[in-house]
């Protein structure tokens, strides 16, 4: 009777490791994007929200960074789409390591658009993070002859500084953001526009 309580008793031990496993795994695709493992667009939206509400509560400001690819459908044209993943994860390695405070992440939102969370930084802190992004992928020296820039791979960024109050909604914010990433586009790519 021993022999056999302990028998079944490995054998749920057994199951319930591979219910754990199972369960953490679909924990992880449903929260980060599986090709850039940065979090995916929807787990984003609820981590601003979230971070709009403390903000408003702290009294403290967000910093909001909205990134686009220059070129990149030219560069997948060019080179296919399996060399245009590989650009992405490389951009996605130079966004984590911008994000150095548990308060701070990446996320991809979709195609080869990126956005960035800071919470409680300045418009001067937030300019050096841009700052940082820019130069980091521009080390990453990855040619592109169809960059009318430069002929690396380079991106464009707008940023918004986030005073949170009652009304602060994670699309409205991505609103003004994006706002801006067009108009660092308009000014000539490889650059930021902070609002």
């Amino acid at each position: 009777f021993a022999a056999m309580c302990l028998t079944i008793n490995k054998y749920c031990q057994n199951v319930l490791k591979e219910n754990f496993s199972l369960i953490k795994r679909l924990y992880n695709e449903s929260i980060f994007d599986s090709m850039t493992q940065l979090f995916n667009r929807k787990h984003f939206d609820q981590q601003l929200n979230l971070l709009l509400q403390i903000g408003y509560r702290d009294k403290r400001k967000l910093g909001l960074i909205f990134l686009d690819v220059d070129y990149f459908k030219q560069f997948n044209d060019a080179y296919g789409h399996v060399e245009g993943d590989e650009v992405l994860k490389k951009i996605a390695s130079c966004l984590k390591k911008v994000c150095r405070r548990d308060s701070e992440f990446a996320a991809r939102y979709g195609g080869d658009e990126f956005v960035l969370v800071f919470y409680d930084i300045n418009g001067h802190a937030l300019q050096n993070k841009c700052k940082a992004i820019i130069d980091a992928v521009q080390k990453l020296a990855i040619r592109n002859p169809k960059n009318s820039v430069s002929e690396f791979i380079t991106v464009s960024l707008g940023a918004k500084i986030v005073h949170s109050d009652k009304m602060s909604t994670c699309s409205k914010v991505i609103k003004v953001a994006d706002e801006n990433l067009y108009k660092a586009k308009g000014d000539g790519r490889n650059r930021f526009f902070i609002s």
